[in-house]
C-alpha cells in the first residue's frame, strides 16, 4: 500500500515537530455561502463559532459586516485586537493540553 504524504507530515518534517492549526475569524468578514453571495445557509460541516475562542472581547462585534465599497474601516483596531485575543487563547490551550510549539494561523 502506498503511503500518502500529507500536509501535516510535510510540516512535521520541515519544522521537526507537529505544527498545530489555529483557526481564527474576524468580525465583519463572512463566507459567501452564508452571506448569500454564492449560496444561503452556509456549509453543512462548518460552524464558525465552534472553532473560535469564547471570550467576551471577541463576541463584541458580532453582527457587524464590512462594507466592501468603503475605503475606510472604523473597526480595524478592534478586529486586530480580536485576532490577537483569539490566537493567544487558542495557542495557549494547545500548548497546555498538547505541548504545542509551532502554529499555523488560518482564517475560519
Amino acid at each position: 500500500m502506498k503511503q500518502i504524504y500529507t500536509y501535516g507530515n510535510y510540516l512535521k518534517d520541515k519544522f521537526a515537530c507537529k505544527v498545530y492549526k489555529v483557526g481564527i475569524n474576524i468580525s465583519g468578514f463572512t463566507c459567501p455561502n452564508i452571506d448569500g453571495t454564492v449560496a444561503k445557509g452556509g456549509c453543512t460541516f462548518c460552524e464558525n463559532d465552534s472553532f473560535s475562542a469564547s471570550t467576551n472581547e471577541i463576541k463584541e462585534l458580532k453582527g457587524f459586516y464590512l462594507n466592501l465599497d468603503s475605503k475606510e474601516n472604523p473597526f480595524l483596531q478592534k478586529q486586530l485586537e480580536q485576532l490577537e485575543i483569539q490566537f493567544n487563547a487558542i495557542s495557549k490551550r494547545q500548548k497546555d493540553v498538547y505541548g504545542a510549539e509551532k502554529f499555523l494561523v488560518y482564517f475560519q
